[in-house]
């Protein structure tokens, strides 16, 4: 097979959409796949561990990206000069070998345009996007998300008009749901390029790891990701407060939140308790940090899907998100513990009684953790995941 991989970012340790796609080339090379990479020059650096035999090729800055990165209005849509630079080089492979598959992987965004080669075997997606703030949190939505919700669907609509690119495909592969179908649906899609599909798996060597035993007490929480205001961690740290039992959460990872969280945690007096650890050297540390805790938190409201969640569930931590958007594509009431976003207030309530009984009740614990890990093993390797994404591409 082979295969052209687009994908503005790719790498172990920068994000979940750079980490996804790493995971799978790694995967396409192991199973003997032909592929050629294409993807921005901020990659490099992060590749040092792909063999020789893939083949890269790096868009580098040109005037208008750094246009698009440097404006506060257009810096959302900076992947667009990317994939306008990209569909160069896919047009010149495309003469040489017209047999080729083009996979748009990245990012998941269903509004940003990517102008596929139309006579080429083309493949967008996973695609998660259109997720929003729960009505009953829609308070605490940042304006410039507010606006988004406000105009997606007619973005979509104009997306289409102007550049009509989501028809172009031969597959588009669906991973948030009906949400993300209908909005793909208002660029010019149809029902019939659409495919159903997990949005990622999780690395062979997360699977290969033993559950995480889960006896006694263990009071330890933990949390990692990128710190912005969607991610809902004050709640957390507010539920922290709320508890019954001397609980600790560790954050680890950074953003623009990182100092009202800090000022949250002194204003609550719980420096002892929770700890922001920022980012730790690489993705394998903080694999190692998480076999000592009891649970991981994660209650973000808009998480379009939730890489995250998928590695928590494959070690063996039991799980607490919100039941909204992507975690409730990923997980069962018998694999993680899902709170009903009804309001902020029974929000943090509920995460904080949930914490306090994972934290004394090993027997609740093992439960939840074992049926997460059981679902992870079925549901989330590359093995699995990238078969199902073959699929599509073989019907397309």
């Amino acid at each position: 097979m082979k295969i052209v991989v687009i994908a503005p970012n790719v790498s172990e340790n920068i994000s979940g959409e750079a980490i996804k796609a790493f995971q799978y080339i790694t995967h396409l090379l192991f199973h003997g796949a032909e592929v050629t990479l294409l993807t921005h020059a901020r990659s490099r650096g992060h590749l040092d561990q792909f063999p020789d035999k893939l083949n890269v090729v790096f868009v580098e800055d040109g005037f208008w990206q750094k246009v698009f990165w440097h404006s506060k209005v257009l810096r959302t849509l900076v992947d667009v000069p990317f994939f306008l630079a990209a569909r160069k080089l896919i047009k010149s492979i495309y003469v040489e070998t017209p047999d080729t598959f083009f996979h748009f992987l990245g990012p998941v965004s269903p509004i940003i345009p990517r102008f596929p080669l139309r006579e080429g075997k083309t493949v967008l997606g996973p695609i998660t996007g259109n997720i929003y703030y729960p009505p009953s949190l829609s308070g605490r939505e940042p304006f410039q998300l507010r606006v988004r919700r406000t105009f997606h669907e007619l973005s979509q609509r104009v997306v289409s008009v102007l550049f009509n690119d989501k028809a172009g495909f031969s597959r588009i592969l669906i991973s948030g749901g009906e949400r993300t179908r209908r909005s793909i649906l208002w660029a010019g899609a149809n029902e019939s390029q659409m495919r159903d599909v997990f949005d990622s798996g999780v690395s062979d060597k997360i699977l290969a790891l033993s559950k995480i035993s889960h006896e006694g007490t263990n009071y330890r929480f933990v949390t990692n990701g990128r710190l912005v205001p969607h991610k809902g961690i004050d709640l957390a740290v507010r539920a922290v407060a709320l508890t019954t039992v001397p609980v600790t959460f560790d954050i680890f990872g950074s953003g623009p939140e990182v100092e009202k969280l800090q000022t949250l945690i002194d204003e609550l007096g719980l420096g002892e308790r929770v700890m922001l650890r920022g980012w730790l050297p690489s993705h394998d540390d903080l694999i190692e940090e998480m076999k000592q805790y009891r649970g991981f938190v994660f209650p973000s409201m808009a998480e379009a899907n939730g890489i995250v969640v998928q590695e928590a569930l494959a070690m063996g931590l039991p799980v607490i998100c919100l039941k909204w958007g992507g975690p409730t594509l990923l997980t069962t009431e018998e694999t993680a513990i899902r709170i009903d976003p009804d309001s902020e207030e029974k929000v943090i309530q509920a995460f904080a009684e949930q914490m306090d009984r994972l934290a004394q009740d090993p027997e609740y614990a093992s439960r939840i953790a074992s049926n997460g890990f059981e679902a992870a093993r079925k549901n989330f390797s590359w093995e699995a995941v990238a078969e199902q994404w073959r699929r599509a591409f073989s019907d397309a």
